[in-house]
């Protein structure tokens, strides 16, 4: 379950500190660049744990980049998650649940070796499709202010 923001604040999982305006363009780029590789590839049973771990790592990097224009360091995945659900507009229950989901998949497959099927992999593409032209609007409109 995904616990409101400041919950991760006050549980120091969530440091503030000065935005890193560098940083946040450097993970958005960073996240793009790794799904523009990602998308490329064929989704087999062998690979689609490896797809997966990118397609989330993707999403986790753009989000992160809007927590470091805040001028917010997170220790915790779901305090990302948690931050793209209160402070980003446009962006429905369903995907957090998505978003939350996959993180919780991702984790189990890279520590615990656990199998992600081609049609979670799929989910996860196509919601990455969805998400990452909304963060990175985000990102460019808190530039502008």
């Amino acid at each position: 379950m995904i616990r409101p923001f400041n919950f991760y604040i006050e549980s120091r999982k969530v440091v503030k500190q000065k935005p890193e305006n560098n940083v946040a363009i450097s993970l958005l780029k960073k996240a793009k660049e790794r799904f523009g590789y990602i998308e490329t590839q064929e989704i087999k049973d062998g690979n689609s744990f490896i797809i997966f771990e990118n397609l989330y790592e993707s999403l986790r990097e753009a989000t992160q980049s809007l927590l470091a224009i805040e001028g917010y360091k997170p220790y915790s995945h779901e305090a990302i998650i948690a931050f793209l659900k209160e402070r980003v507009e446009g962006i429905t229950e369903d995907q957090i649940e998505l978003f939350n989901d996959a993180r919780i998949k991702r984790h189990d497959s890279l520590y615990y070796g656990k199998e992600i099927s081609k049609e979670k992999t799929m989910d996860l593409l196509n919601l990455t499709k969805l998400l990452l032209p909304v963060i990175e609007k985000e990102l460019n409109k808190r530039f502008k202010k």
